[in-house]
């Protein structure tokens, strides 16, 4: 079951949410622990979690916000994006899609994703997901209708991996 959560059940499953991020991108508690971080900041910046459901216990999420030129991410792409379009009028920003591995590849990415477009209020999502090493991640976005959006993308301080950004008009 797929289910658009309540800002009630985003605070009371923060945690699960956490430790599928841990389990599903192999992080450490510090990691994970920032998401948690993350959420928390986010609960007022028309936060939309979607939860993927196994009976009972929570087996995904997706996880994003408006997409704001305060936001970390938005000062790090924001010289980067194209021209001629407002990137900051009625966009989202996905931060995070994570199915824990015993449940990948049966569909629920996929209706994590119709989930969060369903519900969010604008007509463009953007995301970034790393660029090498990672074929079956960006078809997936390319299937659901992503384009390439800054392919490549180096983060300004060259601390995080080579990304691609991709983005969704509604």
């Amino acid at each position: 079951m797929i289910k658009l959560l309540t800002l009630e059940e985003i605070k009371n499953k923060k945690y699960e949410i956490a430790k599928i991020y841990k389990e599903v991108f192999k992080t450490d508690d510090s990691t994970a622990d920032f998401l948690v971080t993350r959420i928390d900041e986010s609960l007022g910046l028309n936060i939309i979690i979607c939860g993927a459901f196994e009976e009972e216990k929570l087996i995904g999420f997706v996880y994003g916000v408006d997409f704001l030129k305060e936001n970390w991410w938005a000062m790090q792409i924001d010289e980067k994006l194209p021209k001629g379009t407002d990137w900051y009028k009625n966009t989202f920003e996905l931060n995070e899609l994570a199915v824990l591995e015993k449940y990948q590849s049966k569909g629920y990415g996929k209706e994590l994703m119709k989930c969060l477009i369903e519900n969010f209020k604008g007509d463009k999502i953007l995301l970034s997901t790393k660029k090498f090493e990672n074929e079956k991640v960006i078809n997936f976005y390319h299937k659901l209708g992503f384009k390439d959006l800054i392919n490549p993308f180096e983060y300004p301080n060259g601390e995080y991996e080579t990304s691609i950004v991709l983005y969704l008009n509604k």
